[in-house]
């Protein structure tokens, strides 16, 4: 009997043993597959992340488009144009392709206008909403390119919460946002693109191809067909930067691709067909064979094949001007570059050979890649490898570039031959030289200067305050005496009060850098846009207005692009006439007016010369307006 309950107590320890192996090895398996399926997904908490980070680049981007949106009116033709497009298609109540002067303008994709007349009907007719519109999708692209860094990058952190910032201050991304043009919209649709060529390789799902179907058909809609350059090399490039992280089946990939390409051009044909149901076949094949890219107006043109090259450190100020950053690139030049590195490379790489061999070379073009600028800059600053790496030296700090520009601008004043020096940089002060570079030093010395030094600053701050303001004397040099007293003033308050700021950290400091380049680009816009050429636009508009009301028969001299139908609400087409047709259209049209410039085509002056009815400056040039009898 002992022996049964031995042999039973001992069954009853081998089964308890045995269930809780079990439960062992399935905790184990629970666990690897927990791990192995969390591999896939990004470190970063996701969109509901994303978004609770998002506040702070989102109060700058509210800042910085309501700011330029007051500054800055749609001032350049192309702006103009877009406009007296979509206002066309309003009052005459055409939706399905954009037309101007009552022809049909395949070289302008409809996106845009249908945009700006689905706002207009929601707000009325005005001048704001076709520039907030452009805002509106950079700020959807700051999201897009977050979560791109989230899934790129998956153990870094950091990345996908700083790299808005950087994008939002860059000097081209700024320059763009509120202008009312379609290149904020290519952005984001190109964003849009390539996250779900992201998605569908990170989750291995088919979501991610019906989102780049649907954003490829969205930016040819936008932009033409040129969009499909800055997405398709990427896609097709994929097991170049895809590495070995998911075993993907290659063929089922490129099978892929063609899916969502087929959902984009059904897309798109949906509108191709109902345009040729209504106006013809010929109509849907100029809109979606015809928009190829057209040269800016605002730019000058025929620029050689190079200038992209020397256009990217311009167009990515002031991050390219770190010294930080191009350390960091020293301290991974010799690892493996990793999939986002290869991926950005892709995406740029292609993009810059075909548009600076096959052109047009504009400025506007780069805005699409801008963002994979932005997460090589973002990577070398938050590599959690890289940190903590000599960051907080005075040569490789962001105000050493700043002092070393305000000491070339002093020392241009005093070049013996300043001839070869473009006008913009004869005209500037030494004075602003000296400022800049005395505010560089100050601002990287002052939080960590000692009480002594912040005295000596307040003293020399309230010298240069007081100077100008004494008596005329050889004792002081010409350039302090002309000196401003408030930079004075500015010098000893930020001495008196920057000591009492805590010490900035790394990720601080780029935050502060972001948002005193944005502060630095609306002034820069205010300077530029202070003559308000728009104004002259707007006169010309109101004039030519008069004109309609008076039913007087108007006749344009060369192309008509549509630059005063807007502000001017014209309801009635331009006849565009040559030189020799002018005393043919006078002879049908004896109460008629013509629109000239003084740059082209200009009576001939006789014994009575011709007195314009109206002249006013537009632009580079002078329009004047002539009445047919005084021609």
């Amino acid at each position: 009997m002992a022996k049964f309950h031995e042999s039973s107590d001992s069954c009853i320890l081998r089964l308890s043993f045995l269930k809780t192996l079990t439960k062992i090895i399935k905790y184990q398996r629970n666990d690897i597959n927990f791990h192995v399926n969390t591999v896939q997904r990004p470190y970063f908490g996701g969109w509901r992340q994303l978004i609770e980070h998002a506040l702070p680049w989102t109060i700058l981007w509210c800042l910085m488009t309501a700011a330029l949106i007051a500054i800055r009116p749609p001032a350049s033709p192309d702006e103009l144009r877009l406009l007296g497009i979509a206002w066309e298609m309003w009052q005459r109540d055409v939706l399905l392709i954009p037309v101007l002067n009552e022809l049909a303008a395949p070289e302008q994709p409809p996106l845009m206008p249908w945009l700006i007349i689905a706002g207009w009907k929601l707000f009325g007719v005005n001048d704001w909403w076709p520039r907030l519109l452009p805002s509106l999708f950079s700020l959807f692209s700051l999201f897009l390119v977050s979560r791109i860094a989230a899934l790129l990058w998956m153990d870094q952190i950091k990345m996908p919460r700083y790299v808005p910032f950087v994008m939002l201050s860059s000097w081209l991304w700024a320059f763009y946002l509120t202008l009312a043009l379609t290149d904020h919209l290519l952005t984001f649709f190109t964003l849009l693109a390539l996250f779900g060529i992201l998605h569908a390789w990170r989750y291995a799902t088919r979501v991610g191809w019906f989102i780049f179907g649907f954003a490829t058909a969205a930016a040819v809609l936008a932009s033409g067909l040129t969009s499909l350059l800055y997405t398709l090399p990427v896609a097709i490039a994929g097991p170049l930067w895809a590495g070995r992280e998911h075993a993907l089946r290659w063929k089922n990939w490129y099978i892929d691709i063609g899916t969502g390409l087929v959902f984009g051009i059904s897309l798109v044909a949906m509108w191709g067909l109902v345009v040729s149901l209504e106006y013809g076949y010929g109509y849907a094949v100029d809109h979606l064979v015809g928009v190829l890219p057209e040269e800016l107006k605002m730019f000058a043109q025929n620029q050689p094949v190079y200038w992209y090259l020397l256009l990217l450190p311009v167009a990515f100020l002031p991050w390219v001007a770190w010294p930080l950053v191009y350390s960091r690139v020293l301290q991974i030049i010799d690892r493996l570059p990793s999939i986002g590195l290869i991926f950005c490379g892709v995406w740029v790489v292609p993009v810059l050979v075909v548009l600076s061999i096959f052109g047009p070379r504009q400025p506007q073009y780069l805005l699409p890649i801008l963002p994979a600028f932005a997460l090589l800059v973002a990577y070398l600053l938050f590599n959690d490898e890289l940190t903590d790496q000599g960051e907080n030296r005075f040569v490789v700090s962001l105000m050493f570039p700043t002092v070393l520009a305000g000491l070339a601008i002093v020392g241009v004043h005093y070049l013996p031959d300043q001839s070869i020096l473009p006008e913009v940089l004869r005209g500037i002060s030494p004075v602003f030289g000296a400022v800049v570079a005395l505010s560089g030093l100050l601002i990287y010395g002052l939080p960590t200067a000692g009480v002594l030094v912040r005295v000596l600053i307040i003293i020399v701050g309230v010298l240069l305050a007081v100077i100008p303001l004494m008596p005329d004397s050889d004792i002081f040099p010409q350039v302090l005496r002309e000196l401003p007293a408030y930079a004075g003033i500015v010098i000893a308050l930020l001495g008196a009060t920057i000591g009492l700021l805590p010490a900035l950290t790394f990720d601080q400091r780029v935050v502060r850098n972001a948002v005193f380049n944005i502060v630095l680009v609306i002034v820069a816009v205010w300077y530029v846009y202070d003559k308000n050429e728009y104004r002259t636009v707007i006169a010309s508009a109101k004039f030519l207005e008069q004109m309609e009301l008076d039913r007087s028969p108007v006749a344009h001299i060369g192309t008509y692009n549509g630059q005063f139908h807007f502000y001017g609400r014209l309801r009635e087409s331009y006849k565009e006439i040559t030189p020799e047709e002018i005393p043919t259209w006078i002879a049908e049209h004896p109460a008629g007016v013509v629109i000239t410039y003084a740059d082209g085509w200009q009576p001939q002056a006789g014994e009575k010369p011709a007195i314009p009815l109206f002249e006013s400056p537009y632009g580079d040039t002078t329009i004047r307006i002539f009445s047919a009898s005084a021609l």
